[in-house]
C-alpha cells in the first residue's frame, strides 16, 4: 500500500485516540502521524492523582535518547503547580522547535 494512502487514512482518524495509538503500534513506516496528531496539543500537568499526573513521564519521554514527540508539539497546556516542575518542563520545551 503508497505510504500517502496509509497517511491519508490515518488523517482521518486524527480525533479517535485509540485508533491512533493502534496505529502506532503496527510499524515503524506507521508512527509518525498518529504521533503528530496525538501530540500536537499536549497537557503536561502534576495534579495529586497518580492517574492524571503526566509531568514525570513527559520529562523522562523527553530526555531519552530515543524520545521523539517534542519536534511534533504544536500547542502546550501547562498545569503545573510545582515551581521545581514548572522550571524543568520549560527548559525542555524551549527546545520544542515546533511551539508556536
Amino acid at each position: 500500500m503508497p505510504p500517502e494512502l496509509i497517511e491519508n487514512i490515518l488523517d482521518f482518524v486524527h480525533d479517535d485516540p485509540e485508533s491512533l495509538y493502534a496505529a502506532s503500534l503496527v510499524c515503524r513506516a506507521w508512527v509518525s502521524t498518529p504521533r503528530y496528531h496525538m501530540f500536537h496539543r499536549t497537557i503536561i500537568r502534576d495534579i495529586e492523582d497518580p492517574f492524571q499526573e503526566n509531568v514525570t513521564s513527559f520529562l523522562s519521554l523527553c530526555s531519552s535518547p530515543h524520545g521523539t514527540i517534542l519536534p511534533v508539539i504544536r500547542c502546550a497546556i501547562l498545569c503545573i503547580h510545582h515551581a521545581e516542575k514548572l522550571i524543568e518542563v520549560i527548559k525542555v520545551l524551549a527546545h520544542a522547535e515546533s511551539l508556536s
